[in-house]
């Protein structure tokens, strides 16, 4: 059916001009988007009413295990990079962020906020990811979702910041 429609939409473009009445299936943040998912998973997903990446990023995580027949490090690693690629955005300009980003190793929200967390002088992860936000808004921002606790308490990292004595 979303092929159909698409090819549907392009030809009513061409030839009417009525775009703007028949409206894209597509989406800024695809969940295609995240690493390791395939057209079996996309639909799986799908019939789950995950269409896109916010939609995973704040899906019950619970549910999913309970529900999807995928792999519960896999869908953890899904949702995790959800809540990144949410929080960077979906402009050129963040697809580039999150390629350095991952340059570091980081591909994930609960590794940023970790990273960012253990590292002795935030200044310099702030560096060498070339950020313009300060990392510290981002890693605030990352917080606030509630699925980030459930995927710390999983992957057994720490769920709120350690102490920095000088």
């Amino acid at each position: 059916p979303p092929v159909a429609w698409e090819y549907l939409r392009s030809v009513l473009k061409k030839t009417t001009f009525a775009s703007s009445a028949v409206p894209s299936l597509s989406s800024e943040l695809p969940i295609s988007d995240l690493d390791g998912l395939t057209v079996w998973h996309q639909s799986r997903l799908e019939e789950e009413d995950i269409e896109n990446v916010p939609n995973m990023a704040t899906a019950c995580v619970v549910d999913l295990l309970l529900n999807t027949r995928i792999p519960p490090d896999r869908l953890v690693d899904w949702v995790d990079q959800a809540i990144l690629y949410t929080a960077i955005g979906t402009d050129e300009e963040q697809l580039t962020r999150r390629g350095k980003l991952r340059a570091c190793g980081i591909r994930t929200a609960s590794a940023l906020v970790d990273a960012y967390w253990r590292t002795a002088n935030p200044a310099v992860l702030e560096m060498s990811t070339d950020e313009r936000v300060p990392l510290e808004v981002t890693v605030a921002a990352l917080c606030t979702n509630p699925n980030l606790k459930v995927i710390q308490r999983w992957r057994g990292l720490a769920e709120e910041p350690m102490l920095q004595v000088a």
